[in-house]
């Protein structure tokens, strides 16, 4: 496990310090981890282990680490297959940007209700100023609905009879269509 401060290794968004950091880590770890690889004339690899990284207050720095790791698996897939030539990587590399960062966009849409923070000009200060505003609307008065669709794909269990007791004294029979699961977690058939 590596513990560090984002803020003390990438202040003003400059990212080399936490490079320097991780880098060193990494290359200690990438034999145990390996990455998949396969195609004609390459001998295959096969990714052994996975990384995991978790910011405690921030889904933008979480990102901005990942980024720089799968940048790094990429760097080591193109070289297993051969097609390390700098024209053929800097293609590579920033049609992965190109994607990271619409993906990036889209998930932070759906988890926060805005594109994903930018912070690099005074322009981008202000957006992201705007955003955070939004996002705790979002998050402390409209998640309610969305936290239990997640809940109901990722557990199945979104209603216990007690809530459903609740719900019957205030509709007919006929109006209450929930489905019960048990609490155990059990999922839709």
């Amino acid at each position: 496990m590596i513990n560090f401060d984002f803020h003390q290794f990438a202040k003003g968004g400059k990212l080399e310090k936490l490079e320097n950091l991780l880098r060193p880590q990494l290359k200690l770890h990438w034999e145990d981890f390996d990455v998949f690889a396969q195609g004609e004339d390459v001998s295959p690899r096969f990714q052994k282990g996975t990384l995991r990284m978790n910011c405690l207050d921030c889904l933008d720095r979480t990102n901005t680490v990942q980024s720089f790791l799968a940048l790094e698996v990429l760097h080591l897939q193109l070289e297993s297959l051969g097609l390390s030539s700098k024209p053929v990587a800097d293609r590579c590399v920033e049609s992965f940007k190109a994607m990271w960062s619409l993906n990036g966009h889209s998930l932070s849409k759906m988890f926060t209700g805005s594109r994903a923070l930018e912070g690099k000009a005074k322009v981008g200060k202000l957006k992201d100023g705007a955003r955070s505003v939004s996002r705790t609307i979002q998050s402390n008065l409209c998640d309610g609905v969305k936290q239990e669709a997640i809940k109901l794909l990722l557990v199945g269990d979104v209603c216990t009879e007690a809530a459903a007791a609740r719900g019957r004294t205030l509709l007919d029979n006929t109006a209450l269509l929930v489905r019960l699961l048990p609490s155990g977690g059990a999922r839709w058939p």
